[in-house]
């Protein structure tokens, strides 16, 4: 609902002020933009109907980062010369690493 407002805001050229940084809210735009959201859904209440709107491919971007956070670990310590098991078990940390489950 909050990502959609923004990406909504993004496309329309509607600037305004978070605390957070854009990044996150500047990739889901992105996919919006690319598969046809013209930000003109309001985002006002949970639950209405989405009419012309692109959601799971706003959803997909937070889900496939998610997803490439576990071998972009591995790929990186195996780049910064570290053993294969030492980057395994990075990797299974970061797995079952609860602030990521949730």
């Amino acid at each position: 609902m909050y990502f959609g407002k923004f990406a909504g805001r993004y496309i329309k050229t509607r600037y305004f002020v978070d605390v957070h940084p854009p990044l996150a809210k500047l990739l889901i735009t992105t996919a919006a933009f690319l598969f046809g959201f013209d930000g003109d859904f309001d985002f006002k209440e949970i639950g209405k109907e989405f009419v012309n709107m692109p959601y799971v491919a706003m959803r997909m971007v937070p889900a496939v980062l998610g997803v490439a956070t576990i071998p972009i670990a591995y790929l990186t310590l195996r780049a910064l010369e570290c053993k294969a098991s030492t980057a395994l078990l990075a990797s299974l940390f970061l797995t079952f690493e609860n602030s990521l489950i949730t």
